[in-house]
C-alpha cells in the first residue's frame, strides 16, 4: 500500500444487494483460507474409477493465493 493512504474495508468489493451476513461468511472463510485452518482438499478424495487417492484422515496440501 502507498503510504498514506488507507485500504478500502473488503464491503467496498461487493453489490450492494449482498447481505451483510453473506459477506461476513465470505470474509471469514477467506481468512480461513489465508491462515490455513480451512483444509481443501481432506480425504477420502476418490478418482473417477473410484480408486481412493487420498486416504480418510490425510490432507492433500496445495499452496492457495488469493
Amino acid at each position: 500500500m502507498i503510504s498514506g493512504t488507507k485500504a478500502l474495508p473488503s464491503s467496498c468489493f461487493y453489490n450492494k444487494a449482498i447481505p451483510e451476513t453473506v459477506i461476513a461468511q465470505v470474509e471469514a472463510f477467506k481468512a480461513q483460507i489465508a491462515d490455513g485452518t480451512f483444509t481443501i482438499f481432506e480425504g477420502p478424495i476418490k478418482a473417477q474409477d473410484c480408486s481412493i487417492k487420498v486416504y480418510e484422515g490425510l490432507l492433500q496440501l496445495t499452496k492457495i493465493y488469493l
